[in-house]
C-alpha cells in the first residue's frame, strides 16, 4: 500500500487527496484548521477500498512524519510564498535521508530552488510540480509539470501517475521548471 502525506487541505489540496485515497492510498493528512483535516478523514473514509487504507487526520508537523510506516513522500499544496515556507521549515526537520517533499502549490520558481537546496543538504528529496485542472482536474485527473532531480522524479512517479490523468504529467528539467512551466500556462 502506497503512502501520502498531503499538507493543505484547501480546494485542490483536498480534492486530490481524495482521488489518492478512492485509488487505496493511505492519505495522512495535515491542515492548520484541524476541524477541516477531520472533516476531509471522515468523507474520504467513505471512498477508502480497504481497511488498512483508511485516511489518518493528524494535528502536527511531528504526527504526520510519525504516522508513515515506510520512507516519506509530503505533497504541499499550499498558497505561495509565507505559507508554504513555514511548512517547509518546520517540516524539513522532522525528515530523514530519502525522503521525499513535493511543492504542488504553484509557488515561484526561485523558491523551489531555495527549498530543494536547502533539503539536498539532508538528503531529501525536493520537487516542484506544476498543477493544472481546477478542482475538477484535482478530484479526476490534474496536468503535472515537475522539476527536479530525475532520480527523485523516477522515484516518485508513481505518485504522479495516479494523481494525473492519462498521460498528463512530464519531468519538465531540473529543480524550478515545473514551477516556471506552470506560470509560463497561466
Amino acid at each position: 500500500m502506497k503512502e501520502i502525506g498531503i499538507i493543505g487541505l484547501g480546494k485542490m489540496g483536498r480534492n486530490i487527496a481524495l482521488h489518492l485515497a478512492e485509488q487505496g492510498f493511505k492519505v495522512i493528512a495535515y491542515n492548520r484548521t484541524h476541524e477541516k483535516t477531520v472533516k476531509f478523514a471522515e468523507e474520504a473514509s467513505l471512498l477508502s477500498p480497504s481497511e488498512e487504507s483508511k485516511p489518518i487526520a493528524v494535528k502536527t508537523y511531528e504526527e504526520l512524519s510519525n504516522a508513515f510506516t515506510g520512507p516519506r513522500t509530503i505533497i504541499m499544496y499550499l498558497p505561495s510564498l509565507e505559507p508554504t515556507e513555514t511548512a517547509f521549515q518546520e517540516l524539513l526537520p522532522l525528515l530523514a535521508e530519502g525522503d521525499v517533499i513535493i511543492d504542488g502549490g504553484n509557488n515561484q520558481y526561485k523558491e523551489a530552488i531555495k527549498h530543494y537546496e536547502e533539503a539536498k543538504e539532508k538528503g531529501i528529496g525536493f520537487l516542484d510540480c506544476g498543477t493544472s485542472g481546477g478542482m475538477e482536474g484535482a478530484r479526476n485527473g490534474a496536468c503535472l509539470m515537475i522539476g527536479g532531480n530525475k532520480e527523485v522524479f523516477e522515484k516518485t512517479e508513481w505518485l504522479f501517475e495516479a494523481i494525473a490523468m492519462e498521460d498528463g504529467y512530464g519531468h519538465m528539467g531540473e529543480i524550478g521548471s515545473g514551477h516556471f512551466v506552470k506560470m509560463v500556462h497561466n
